[in-house]
């Protein structure tokens, strides 16, 4: 219309904060949004049980391995690993630093088994495709991240951490849930896990089909 002009604002960088915005540098640092790939480290590694929130020291070089072995991390999934009661963690401790961590959720041992339960994956997927509800009462751990340096992979550390967990878990079974890949489904049936289930649509994130795995403890 006559009188009125038309300003065109075009956003060439997709940023939610200033360059440089010291608002967005510190919550970074405290979120641990940008922390650094820790060098690796060296000699023998101990397999060891992890509390996060008593163990500081360890914390930015684990959550480190942890974001690298993921393709979607959250500032959310930092407040779980401090927070969660439910989950079990390992580590690979080398002398001088982490070599490996093994992050795992506690599932199952519900009483009764209700249409929809949040946080059981495993356990409720398991239920879907048998009929059975037991898998809802049967107390199990799933496996929902394991990350090893990437220097010092191919080493069996790996392996080691499961080896652990599976000695230590006092649960009827293990799980996990990854990408359908060759190389991730080989190295979870050397580990003698059982594969269940294979997806047919491509996950939204991944963009490759998710597979669950299933390691019975009971035999």
């Amino acid at each position: 219309p006559p009188g009125r002009q038309l300003k065109v604002l075009v956003l060439n960088h997709s940023r939610r904060w200033a360059a440089n915005d010291p608002l967005e540098q510190w919550l970074d640092a405290l979120c641990l949004l940008q922390t650094p790939q820790p060098p690796a480290p060296t000699g023998e590694v101990a397999i060891q049980r992890w509390q996060p929130h008593r163990a500081e020291h360890t914390l930015q070089t684990a959550w480190a391995l942890l974001q690298s072995a993921h393709y979607q991390t959250r500032p959310a999934d930092l407040m779980q690993l401090l927070d969660r009661p439910d989950q079990r963690l390992w580590l690979a401790q080398a002398a001088d630093g982490v070599a490996g961590v093994l992050w795992a959720l506690e599932e199952g041992g519900l009483r009764q088994a209700p249409a929809h339960v949040r946080g059981h994956l495993a356990a409720q997927r398991l239920r879907q495709l048998s009929g059975d509800d037991t898998w809802l009462q049967r107390r199990s751990l799933r496996i929902t991240r394991i990350a090893v340096h990437p220097q010092r992979q191919g080493e069996g550390i790996g392996s080691a951490l499961i080896e652990q967990l599976k000695a230590e878990a006092d649960v009827d079974f293990l799980s996990v849930s990854c990408a359908a890949e060759p190389t991730l489904c080989a190295f979870w049936h050397k580990q003698g896990f059982r594969l269940i289930h294979r997806g047919e649509k491509p996950n939204r994130a991944s963009g490759v089909p998710s597979a669950l795995f299933v390691y019975d403890l009971r035999t």
